[in-house]
């Protein structure tokens, strides 16, 4: 019994160093630059921004989370992206000592990647009892061009929640003890408080498995259903209602949901079935196809081994009645399903002839609660993968335990080489600005009064493609003071600030900006001279009219009402009383 349980243990061992090392290899260069590099992508700043918000207030007061300081003086402005919750928790364990502000969202990403291979690798361990199979199916899912295409979007790489719930259901369902049903529950609860997107999809998941545990008399509902059950059920959802509330409230104050058609254009096609992204080295070779040169081409590539054994996992899956093989079948096919969003595409257009061919996903956009706020409903192809992975390892046990141990190690060997040498490494990161190097007037801000509110100008708004990403910087640069500010950048954008930053454009430096930033209690404007100079350099027009350069806004301010604290060549900082 000590001996199995050493084995267990050493074998538990290798698979986390292994996936570590899978997840060091597949982000390469990043763990040695855990304080210097980042995806330079706005998404990726947002979400540095949002974890050190986090952990700012998990260490102040946790109840002021969901009002982050951005779009002041809107509320629950955090409600305007995910929470990442789950994981800046966890990363936070790994991090305490690194004082960067991206080191939070670096070390997400490898142990996102790390967690959600061991856990996989676990579940398949438990089902197949073939540690080969386990490691080659787990390594078939974090390897996917499917699931490294999310690798800046960390709320859909940290899906460790998902074979972890699968595995506290499996052992509910041998042993009745309630402590599994406990795990299951707070797992479920840790992916939605991450993102409600992959909650959906461990949901989805988890009810396809207990639907065919029922079928096959595997539990019995209702005596399953004690009081300690029901308390846990009610418990968990009331804790999700409560984090879901702030996201009802934006949506209902600004009368928003996503429009349908969004929902339709972010969806999968038939034909992204070869349509891969840069973390695959087939990526070139995708982009050459006729099909794949349209701009809304959609990465939906499993992967070159995964495709290749997608029709023998199908029909394994089929001809197989296994209490799980099917049901991972299922799941598959239910996600790939989900993924092709409302309406069925073809040839980059939504099919209308005869009519158009509704899909299950639209009944979900208007009848279940939160649907309506996704955008990116490819997303689900995610369940598609972890469904058809795990089919995978039930092949390879079979496979291995009629080759042989000897033939079976080659086969793992040759299999994984192969998909690394798929993966596009190293990736392409930027250097991140350090604290040390942040922008004087962050600094002043820094010194100032707590309840400090500031904007910074010019002011951007998402569809201002050339410039937006200002203010993915300026957030990122305000995780060293965390004051409130006008400025914002999010996945969501309250229509009437829209209106506000345009009108702007034509009040600004003039004493009609001076009162309104007054009556906002704005109480400190600083001002990007550069900025200013680039958009009117661009010819940029706004409001009809071209944007004026830095020395007609320079002299604008010397004849209006805002007080001067600090110039230099680029910037200025001004008081308003």
């Amino acid at each position: 019994m000590n001996f199995n349980k050493n084995i267990f243990r050493v074998n538990t061992a290798l698979c986390i160093l292994y996936f570590f090392l899978l997840a060091c290899y597949v982000s390469y260069p990043l763990i040695f630059q855990i304080n210097s590099y980042i995806y330079d992508a706005s998404d990726a700043y947002l979400i540095v921004w949002i974890q050190n918000w986090t952990k700012e207030v998990l260490f102040s007061n946790a109840t002021l989370l969901f009002q982050s300081p951005s779009f002041y003086p809107f509320e629950d402005t955090l409600a305007y992206s995910h929470l990442h919750l789950s994981t800046t928790l966890i990363a936070l364990l790994f991090s305490l000592l690194i004082d960067e502000p991206v080191a939070l969202y670096n070390l997400s990403i490898i142990l996102s990647i790390s967690l959600t291979g061991f856990f996989a690798c676990l579940l398949m361990n438990k089902l197949t009892k073939n540690y080969l199979a386990s490691f080659l199916g787990a390594s078939l899912f974090v390897l996917s061009p499917l699931y490294l295409g999310r690798i800046i979007n960390i709320h859909l790489l940290s899906l460790f929640f998902i074979p972890l719930s699968f595995h506290m259901f499996i052992l509910y369902k041998e042993k009745k003890q309630f402590k599994y049903l406990l795990v299951l529950g707070m797992t479920t609860l840790f992916q939605m408080l991450n993102s409600f997107i992959a909650g959906y999809i461990l949901l989805f998941s988890i009810t396809i498995l207990m639907l065919f545990a029922y079928y096959k008399k595997d539990v019995e509902v209702l005596s399953a259903l004690s009081f300690k059950v029901v308390i846990l059920f009610i418990t968990i959802l009331t804790i999700i209602i409560i984090f879901a509330l702030p996201y009802f409230k934006v949506s209902h104050e600004f009368s928003y949901v996503r429009d349908i058609r969004e929902t339709i254009h972010t969806a999968i096609q038939p034909e992204d079935f070869f349509s891969t992204n840069v973390h695959n080295i087939f990526d070139k070779y995708f982009k050459s196809l006729s099909f794949n040169q349209h701009p809304d081409a959609k990465g939906g590539f499993f992967g070159l081994f995964l495709t290749a054994l997608m029709p023998f996992l199908i029909y394994y899956g089929v001809k197989q009645r296994n209490t799980y093989i099917f049901p991972f079948l299922v799941i598959g096919v239910v996600g790939y399903v989900l993924s092709l969003g409302p309406f069925l595409h073809f040839g980059r257009s939504t099919i209308h002839d005869p009519f158009p061919i509704p899909l299950p996903y639209v009944f979900f956009y208007y009848l279940v609660p939160g649907f309506q706020g996704f955008r990116d409903s490819s997303s689900f192809i995610l369940m598609s993968l972890f469904g058809f992975t795990l089919v995978s390892a039930y092949l390879f046990q079979e496979i291995f335990n009629k080759i042989g141990k000897k033939y079976s190690i080659i086969i793992f060997f040759v299999v994984i080489a192969l998909t690394l040498i798929e993966v596009q490494s190293p990736q392409k990161f930027a250097y991140v600005t350090k604290k040390n190097n942040f922008p004087k007037e962050h600094y002043f801000l820094k010194n100032s009064p707590q309840n400090s509110t500031y904007v910074e100008m010019p002011i951007y708004v998402w569809n201002m493609s050339n410039y937006v990403k200002q203010e993915s910087y300026r957030q990122y640069f305000s995780t060293l003071h965390f004051r409130k500010s006008m400025n914002g950048a999010s996945g969501f954008t309250p229509p009437i600030w829209e209106k506000e930053v345009y009108a702007l454009y034509d009040t600004f430096p003039s004493n009609i900006s001076y009162e309104y930033f007054k009556n906002k209690g704005i109480k400190y404007v600083i001002v990007h001279f550069d900025e200013f100079e680039k958009m009117s350099n661009d010819n940029f027009i706004i409001n009809n009219k071209k944007v004026d350069s830095a020395r007609n806004i320079k002299d604008k301010i010397r004849q209006s009402l805002y007080q001067e604290q600090f110039v230099t060549q680029n910037t200025g900082v001004y008081l308003i009383k």
